[in-house]
C-alpha cells in the first residue's frame, strides 16, 4: 500500500478526497485541478466535497491534522526523551510522509505546514511544561523559534530528496542547540 491508498479501515470519503488530491497533484498543475476532478477521482459528488472541505487548500490542511496525529500518537509511546531523541523520531516519522511533503512544496501549499508545526509544538511544549516544573510559562516566542526551525529544516530535507539520514540530521541539531545553550 502506498502513502496514498486509503486503507480499509480509513475509507471514507474524506480519506477518498484527501487521496484523490494528492493523485491529481502527482500528474497535473495544481492550478488546474477543480474541485470536480477531485470529486470525480475520489468516487463522490461536488456535495460530498463541500460538506467536508470549503476548498482543496483544507484538503491538505485535514491531511496534515492526520499526519501529526499520527505523530503525536508515535511520540506518546516514547518514554522521556532527550531533544535528540524527539527530532530522530519526527525525521523519521516524515520520512514516511516524503511523497506527500514533495507534493505539498510542489504544489507550492507547504507553507500549511508552518501553521501545523506551530500548533504542533504549541501542544507537545504544553505537554512537556505540565510535566516539568522548570517550564512555567508557554513561551509562544519559543514554540515560534522551535517550529519556524524545524519547518526550514524539513523543507530544506525535502528539497534534497530526503538524502540525508533521519539519524544524522537529528544529532546535528541536537548538537547546534546543545553548543548554542552552553555558551
Amino acid at each position: 500500500m502506498t502513502e496514498f491508498e486509503s486503507s480499509d479501515n480509513k475509507r471514507n470519503s474524506k480519506y477518498d478526497i484527501c487521496f484523490a488530491l494528492f493523485l491529481l497533484a502527482k500528474k497535473e498543475k495544481y492550478n488546474e485541478i477543480s474541485v470536480g476532478d477531485i470529486a470525480t477521482r475520489a468516487g463522490v459528488s461536488r456535495m460530498t466535497f463541500y460538506r467536508h472541505f470549503t476548498c482543496k487548500e483544507d484538503v491538505f490542511s485535514f491531511y496534515a491534522d492526520e499526519v501529526f496525529a499520527d505523530f503525536i500518537s508515535v511520540i506518546g509511546e516514547m518514554k522521556k526523551s532527550s531533544v535528540e531523541d524527539f527530532l530522530v523520531a519526527l525525521f523519521n516519522f516524515l520520512a514516511n510522509h516524503k511523497e506527500s511533503l514533495q507534493i505539498l512544496i510542489e504544489t507550492k501549499q507547504y507553507p500549511i505546514m508552518l501553521d501545523k508545526y506551530e500548533q504542533y509544538i504549541n501542544y507537545l511544549y504544553r505537554r512537556i511544561a505540565f510535566q516539568d516544573s522548570k517550564y512555567k510559562i508557554l513561551d509562544k516566542y519559543t514554540v515560534s523559534f522551535v517550529s519556524g526551525g524545524i519547518y526550514n529544516a524539513v523543507y530544506k530535507w525535502v528539497k534534497n530528496n530526503c538524502n540525508d539520514e533521519p539519524d544524522q540530521i537529528a544529532h546535528q541539531l541536537s548538537e547546534v542547540l546543545n553548543d548554542f545553550s552552553n555558551r
